[in-house]
């Protein structure tokens, strides 16, 4: 699994210059793939994380297949205590709020959906949304709705975790 692993986050290393279509078939592979816990580890210790986070920075970020499938990947990676520290120290947290900003995509709606899975139980993370100015969009995004199934399941788990956000924002102000 490890080889294949591999292999996939090979098709990321010059996402910008690579074959698009091969890469988001890597990201969409690698997201279904980091639904299994043991997958998790291993794309964090392969080096993943910082792959997956390239696609989401640049001008056209949002609208690319490739930001869509990395977001959600990242979104199953979270699920991951490890992998939750180490989006964060690789600037992921900031790269998913800045995918916010454009509300209309599927790839802010996945990145809101690992916002969520990051912030759960985690104080550093939710400190790291709030400096990176997530609440706004997050806010913007539960007020506007999404569209897909998938989107409204996601938005259930973003409810809690903006509130935690907004509340621990409270606390740090008193």
């Amino acid at each position: 699994m490890a080889g294949n692993i591999a292999s996939l986050l090979g098709l990321l290393h010059n996402w910008q210059t690579d074959d698009p279509v091969k890469q988001s078939s890597a990201c969409a592979t690698l997201q279904s793939l980091s639904r299994t816990p043991g997958v998790k580890d291993t794309i964090r210790d392969a080096g993943g994380i910082p792959l997956l986070i390239a696609p989401l920075v640049g001008e056209n970020a949002a609208e690319s297949e490739v930001a869509q499938a990395a977001a959600g990947t990242l979104q199953n990676l979270s699920r991951n205590i490890a992998n939750k520290d180490a989006i964060r120290e690789v600037c992921g947290i900031a790269a998913l709020v800045a995918l916010l900003h454009h509300a209309e995509t599927e790839a802010a709606e996945y990145a809101a959906a690992a916002l969520g899975v990051l912030s759960r139980d985690n104080a550093a993370n939710k400190d790291a949304i709030r400096e990176a100015g997530g609440i706004v969009p997050l806010i913007s995004l539960l007020r506007h709705g999404v569209t897909s199934a998938a989107s409204q399941k996601d938005q259930l788990l973003r409810t809690p975790c903006l509130a935690d956000i907004i509340r621990c924002r409270m606390d740090f102000q008193t």
